[in-house]
């Protein structure tokens, strides 16, 4: 994971979303710009798709001329949210496709109040904030040590990757997981 890329293992193989180079992943999710590497399946494009064992809602958002795609994946019976580098809050309509979603991947392209109030909207079990010391407020702050302040959780504890093999797994889970870059 670097640069806003994710890598997701699950048992029938592997899905990439914005992925910065070529990698082994059976499909590739984009959620801005086209698809660049093209081994395996790749979907840069507004829709529903079912591949590779992976339920896909791609979701366009246009915002001053630019297109920007919210991703919703089912994995497993897990449903995740992926926003990539969105900026900007996402219309309710699409809120309320993303409200049966557990685990969140927060962009920190946005405000620290605009992550607060889509983290509120959505109410995912578990929010997964990449430790990226490079997006900073207007003051300079760095953004997700502000809004873990703001939520009384400085004190996470980076994790290198995260493994969740069942449902039950996220009960365990703290709300809030910061992840390295």
């Amino acid at each position: 994971m670097a640069n806003g890329e994710f890598l997701i293992k699950y048992e029938n193989g592997k899905v990439s979303i914005d992925p910065q180079s070529s990698n082994d992943a059976n499909l590739t999710l984009y959620t801005k710009g086209d698809a660049k590497f093209k081994k395996g399946l790749s979907l840069d494009w507004p829709g529903e798709y079912e591949a590779e064992n992976v339920l896909c809602t791609c979701i366009q958002i246009l915002k001053d001329e630019k297109e920007h795609r919210v991703l919703s994946l089912e994995i497993e019976g897990f449903r995740v949210a992926f926003m990539g580098k969105l900026n900007t809050l996402i219309p309710d309509k699409i809120i309320k496709n993303l409200s049966a979603v557990e685990i969140l991947v927060l962009p920190l392209s946005m405000s620290v109040k605009d992550m607060q109030v889509l983290v509120e909207e959505i109410e995912p079990n578990v929010t997964l904030i990449v430790k990226d010391d490079s997006y900073k407020d207007s003051e300079g702050i760095v953004k997700y040590e502000k809004y873990l302040k703001i939520l009384g959780q400085e004190n996470i504890e980076p994790l290198d990757s995260l493994k969740i093999k069942k449902k039950d797994d996220l009960e365990t889970l703290n709300n809030f997981i910061l992840l390295n870059v």
